[in-house]
């Protein structure tokens, strides 16, 4: 990706958007943002988006522990790394799993994270009692619900 990719908006006559690209520098921005980052490479045709679903077994007495080390390392570390976009943390309603789904802008930023040597300790804690199982994914598709009024009668997360 050259360049940083910009929203603006077109004349109130219109209901849509128009891209406009600025040439600087090397990172992506949105501004005035109405997609988040993978609708917008979704709706470019990228699979620039890169998303990684770790599912962590757990003893249910230990569940807790994980979920606030996994929500520390994330929140203190991980989301400065480059590249990262979100993350959401769950929890099963049994106790026994930990569920992360974390997106990246690339593989490649996801393993200079993985290369750092600061969220290394918070996964080999988390490893002594947890297990995980990784995956990763391409975002190929993203639904929202759609009723007669247009708006979702689903509450935001």
């Amino acid at each position: 990706m050259d360049g940083i990719w910009r929203f603006t908006s077109i004349p109130p006559s219109r209901n849509d958007q128009r891209l406009k690209r600025v040439k600087s520098g090397s990172c992506l921005r949105v501004h005035q943002p109405y997609f988040s980052y993978d609708q917008f490479a979704f709706r470019l045709g990228w699979n620039a988006v890169i998303v990684f679903i770790n599912v962590f077994q757990v003893d249910p007495s230990n569940q807790q522990r994980l979920v606030d080390i996994l929500t520390k390392v994330t929140g203190e570390i991980v989301s400065k790394a480059p590249g990262f976009i979100s993350s959401t943390l769950h929890r099963s309603t049994d106790g026994s799993k930990v569920t992360m789904y974390a997106k990246w802008v690339s593989l490649a930023d996801y393993e200079a994270m993985r290369q750092d040597p600061a969220p290394r300790p918070y996964l080999e804690e988390a490893l002594s009692f947890a297990t995980f199982d990784p995956g990763m994914y391409e975002v190929v598709g993203e639904f929202h619900s759609k009723t007669t009024d247009g708006k979702s009668k689903s509450p935001p997360l």
